[in-house]
């Protein structure tokens, strides 16, 4: 069983929750955020060649904030994903910033990238050699495996947009799920049953 989930910007942003179980589970926080991801660096900004390809999601090897373990560019948003929440940041600017917690959920289960790509990126930042990273491993799919137990939650791409997926073995039930988005100022439901939140 799947449940899933897709990021896309459209002035606001809207979440297509194929699952209904989980609208009781969301919640909404506007709560200051004192995480130094806030302080995420232009270092990690894509160009404008990339801006027609699906996202892949990247290794962090030092191109961005050490908290990140992987990052992805998408239509006009950066996905960065720690070992504790994902972040996605519209734009340039950290105001413009969405972060998905997932309260309860068990703290240990760390990403790990699936199906790499046959691209790679390469960053040569500053005349010093030691700062360049080259060869960056490109991704497919990240994934924290049991992040409840006997559920999954990988993060891909859909075109050029991010989607996420809870994963539930056979037996495991939704409603043990629990998504919490700081950043979101208002949520509402669509006539075509979309969660839409504005940040």
């Amino acid at each position: 069983m799947i449940l899933r989930s897709q990021w896309i910007r459209l002035g606001t942003l809207t979440l297509m929750l194929v699952c209904p179980a989980l609208a009781g589970s969301i919640q909404s926080s506007t709560d200051a955020s004192t995480s130094t991801m806030d302080s995420l660096h232009s270092r990690a900004h894509g160009i404008a060649l990339t801006a027609g390809l699906a996202p892949a999601s990247e290794a962090n090897v030092g191109q961005t904030h050490p908290q990140v373990r992987f990052l992805s560019r998408g239509r006009g948003a950066q996905l960065f994903l720690t070992d504790h929440e994902a972040v996605l940041r519209f734009g340039t600017s950290t105001s413009a910033t969405l972060r998905l917690r997932m309260p309860g959920a068990n703290a240990h289960a760390k990403p790990r990238g699936l199906d790499p790509l046959a691209g790679h990126s390469n960053y040569f930042v500053g005349s010093d050699p030691r700062d360049w990273h080259r060869s960056v491993v490109h991704f497919g799919r990240v994934i924290y495996p049991e992040v409840y137990p006997g559920i999954d939650l990988a993060f891909h791409s859909a075109r050029r947009d991010f989607e996420y997926d809870f994963i539930l073995q056979p037996g495991r039930t939704p409603q043990v799920i629990t998504v919490d988005f700081v950043g979101a100022t208002h949520l509402k439901v669509d006539s075509e049953g979309n969660l839409v939140l504005a940040t």
